[in-house]
């Protein structure tokens, strides 16, 4: 869009002079421009267009154009909490600065939000584990540690239980991608024994059972069951689809209102043309009625003149 726009001015600047066809693509190409982030705009002198991103970064001034580029946020001076995890993304200027923070509205303010916000929060990122990570370790611990404090068989000698989940504990941002079931284990080897005190045949199973009401502070994270919490994190999502929804549809409000001023301000009406065209139709008429009749008079008169 940037190049569309440079290649206008650079049409204006040869041609020299208004050109209303021109005028009226630079309008649409700006209109577009600003559905994808926010810009500012002025008109040169010499009649060509100058966009500047968020205000500052230049895209088109007169007959040039400056690219933006993507890129990954550096890890800093301080390690990580997470090295393995995602970078922070960001999009940059022709020289390479950073410039996201310029941008805060349009369709890449919205990719930037879910990219470096949303899905960070809960797939994790480089300063944060993610709360899917933390709901599947944090139950696949509380499961395995149960099985692994009960027994198969009560022997003798004794069968200790053994982890029915794996993951690779070495990446917290990898968890549930690497969260599966312990190959090693078959239906008949889960623990459910209870070696106590009080022994109980099925008192490992029970509490296994128990897990999904959340009543045991050792099955909740941050107060909430498994279950509230991962419903925690689809309900956060969809407020902020929700609050995006609303935003959006105020915006095309805006842009309604908008667009019916402009319309007010400069568009044409075509009985109001018509009526004016008639106008100028009965005034040419009459000119011409005039005209005839003053020759007629003219030659009457030079008629009558010895």
């Amino acid at each position: 869009l940037a190049r569309q726009i440079q290649g206008y001015n650079v049409d204006r600047q040869n041609s020299g002079q208004n050109d209303a066809g021109l005028d009226a693509k630079v309008s649409s190409a700006l209109e577009n421009l600003s559905q994808i982030a926010n810009i500012s705009t002025s008109t040169a002198p010499d009649g060509t267009t100058t966009v500047l991103l968020g205000g500052q970064t230049p895209l088109v001034i007169g007959a040039q154009s400056f690219s933006i580029q993507t890129g990954y946020a550096p890890a800093g001076t301080t390690l990580p909490a997470n090295p393995n995890g995602l970078p922070a993304f960001q999009i940059e200027d022709q020289a390479g600065n950073d410039i996201t923070t310029q941008i805060t509205e349009g369709k890449l303010a919205g990719l930037l939000q879910v990219r470096n916000s949303t899905l960070p929060s809960i797939q994790g990122d480089r300063s944060q584990q993610g709360s899917l990570n933390q709901v599947a370790q944090a139950f696949a611990d509380r499961v395995n540690s149960l099985l692994t404090s009960g027994q198969i068989t009560t022997g003798p000698p004794p069968q200790a239980g053994i982890p029915l989940f794996t993951y690779n504990p070495g990446d917290p941002t990898n968890i549930a991608k690497s969260l599966t079931v312990n190959s090693a284990i078959s239906a008949g080897q889960i623990a459910v024994i209870d070696p106590g005190p009080p022994a109980s045949s099925n008192g490992i199973a029970n509490q296994l059972t128990q897990i999904a009401q959340g009543t045991n502070a050792q099955d909740q994270i941050n107060g909430l069951s498994f279950t509230a919490f991962v419903g925690q994190i689809a309900s956060t999502v969809g407020g902020q689809l929700a609050t995006a929804t609303s935003n959006q549809d105020l915006q095309q409000q805006s842009v309604a209102q908008a667009k019916s001023l402009q319309s007010q301000l400069s568009g044409v009406s075509l009985d109001a043309e018509a009526v004016k065209l008639l106008q100028y139709q009965r005034a040419y008429d009459a000119t011409a009625k005039l005209i005839s009749i003053l020759d007629q008079v003219t030659q009457s008169t030079l008629a009558i003149l010895p």
